[in-house]
């Protein structure tokens, strides 16, 4: 535990050497050039799996909805509505709606990789390759949202032949185990959206997530350990900040009122993704500690 607190306040200290707040502030502010285009592409492309676009849209907002503290009002419904304009408009989907979609997404991620390559000084951050490396983090995020939307449903159906099917009750009278799994079955409900309520099941999601997507940004040289540690830091500060946000509006409301009226929701909006950057390049700060750690292991061995 001493040994993991010493390499987080190194990485506290790397970030701070490093302006991670201003490199923080520069992604969120690509975040917001680039979160309807992101929006639309993910949710057009789960949509050809899934096949309800409708659906998509409300459950992939509902898990974004997770993200954010619930002080917060309004900010994601607007984005919605906002989405839901091209989204459910006339034209079709085509190759070039992709690629054009992809292409205005991609300058988010470049503020990564290039914030990346500030804090760590590794030219292979904004190599030719980190336009392709940043298609793959959207279709790693197409992914986890398929799997998302498609688990439930799949549970759900599951449960219903459990309950229905003639073999499980022929076995439930035969063995005591399969009577009280049917038992318990038949009183257990979820609904289609019960991953997307439940602030544990969304805490893991964000986690795997975030594991993977750490060992991305830094070439896959992280074990699954590392990336995991750093993952973890990330969410737990995003749960963290999420739950204790109301002291922070309790401080800036009123001026931000008086200043912005009506439109002092979004401004909070903006600071709160500002702050889930500032998470996120602490967690990729953690993430080059590692890198270093394991480089001098590797030198001590060798010598």
């Amino acid at each position: 535990m001493k040994s993991y607190l010493s390499l987080l306040w190194q990485a506290c200290l790397l970030f701070n050497r490093r302006s991670g707040a201003t490199l923080s502030a520069a992604s969120s502010f690509y975040v917001l050039l680039t979160i309807v285009p992101l929006f639309l592409l993910i949710i057009r492309a789960v949509g050809i799996f899934i096949g309800d676009i409708a659906q998509v849209q409300s459950q992939t907002f509902s898990l974004v909805l997770t993200a954010f503290p619930s002080v917060l009002p309004g900010m994601i419904e607007k984005l919605q509505n906002i989405v839901s304009g091209p989204l459910f408009g006339s034209a079709k989907f085509t190759v070039i709606n992709f690629i054009i979609l992809a292409w205005s997404s991609l300058s988010f991620f470049n503020s990564i990789w290039n914030g990346l390559y500030i804090m760590t000084d590794d030219h292979k951050h904004v190599s030719i390759w980190k336009h392709l490396k940043g298609i793959v983090v959207i279709g790693i995020t197409i992914g986890l949202v398929v799997a998302v939307i498609g688990v439930p449903p799949l549970v759900i159906a599951i449960m219903n032949f459990l309950r229905t099917s003639e073999t499980i009750e022929t076995l439930a009278k035969v063995i005591p185990g399969v009577s009280f799994l049917k038992s318990y079955i038949l009183t257990f409900t979820v609904g289609k959206n019960f991953l997307l309520k439940s602030s544990i099941f969304s805490f893991f999601i964000f986690l795997g997530y975030f594991t993977v997507l750490y060992r991305w940004f830094f070439a896959w040289k992280l074990s699954w350990k590392e990336s995991v540690t750093s993952s973890a830091v990330f969410v737990f500060l995003l749960y963290l900040g999420k739950n204790l946000f109301w002291v922070y509006l309790m401080y800036v409301r009123e001026s931000l009122i008086k200043n912005y009226g009506d439109y002092y929701t979004f401004i909070l909006g903006i600071i709160w993704i500002f702050f889930v950057m500032n998470f996120f390049f602490l967690g990729a700060s953690l993430c080059h500690v590692f890198m270093i750690r394991n480089k001098r292991i590797m030198e001590k061995k060798d010598d």
